[in-house]
């Protein structure tokens, strides 16, 4: 008997135990919309909506509406700002971000890119808080693989630690690890990603999370291309040949 309670003991433990771990694991979504408009071959500004969701994609997390603005500084590095409201409908926050990027073809339809960035959150604009204001700065540093695949397919995989900056100091707390597949065609471009985040500092958990997004590039819709007359340009060289 006392085998039978140390045996039933210890399955009972193993069982909480597996159970703890999976509560401490969650699975999220991410659907995301969002519009580009180019303003020239170096610089191009983005307007984008999400929603996230978490415990198992049976909650609502929050609600996410981002602008950016990127330019090609230079032949090897990219600048992007970027600007997002950040609501859970009972809390709201607003995230800004400053990266830096540069990216080195490897292999044939092969690069390898590596972004640092830089980003803090305010909830509110008002003199007393931002008085009493401590910025948490975040620091993530990504390297990236990607690949063409075709004319219209193209494959990513990544890892970004997230390094958290207070009054105490410099705090590694979140590694990111996820692939993406997406397909452009004309105007559009859809994709397809999934990350595994794992948190070790502030707290014990980890996420896996599915997102899938759609853009769509206004700058013909508001900027048409000019077309050429055909005819004009045939009475001009006749005319030069006369």
């Amino acid at each position: 008997m006392p085998r039978i309670k140390h045996i039933s003991i210890l399955v009972l433990s193993v069982l909480l135990s597996v159970q703890v771990n999976a509560q401490e694991q969650d699975l999220g979504f991410r659907g995301e919309t969002g519009l580009r408009y180019r303003i020239n071959k170096k610089s191009n500004i983005d307007f984008s909506y999400r929603v996230d969701l978490k415990e198992n994609l049976g909650q609502f997390r929050r609600a996410n509406f981002s602008f950016a603005y990127e330019r090609k500084v230079n032949k090897w590095i990219d600048l992007q700002l970027y600007y997002r409201y950040i609501t859970s409908y009972k809390q709201d926050k607003n995230r800004f971000r400053i990266a830096l990027s540069t990216d080195k073809k490897i292999y044939k339809k092969t690069k390898l890119q590596f972004r640092t960035l830089l980003q803090h959150d305010v909830e509110y604009f008002d003199g007393d808080y931002l008085r009493e204001y401590k910025p948490r700065l975040v620091w993530r540093n990504r390297l990236l693989l990607s690949r063409r695949l075709n004319k219209r397919w193209s494959s990513t995989i990544y890892t970004e630690p997230f390094i958290s900056k207070n009054y105490k100091g410099f705090h590694p707390y979140r590694l990111r690890t996820g692939a993406s597949l997406s397909y452009a065609k004309k105007r559009w471009k859809y994709s397809a990603e999934y990350f595994y985040q794992n948190e070790f500092y502030f707290e014990q958990s980890s996420l896996h999370v599915i997102g899938l997004g759609v853009r769509y590039d206004i700058t013909r819709v508001i900027r048409p291309k000019k077309k050429k007359n055909k005819k004009k340009s045939k009475q001009l060289s006749n005319k030069q040949l006369k």
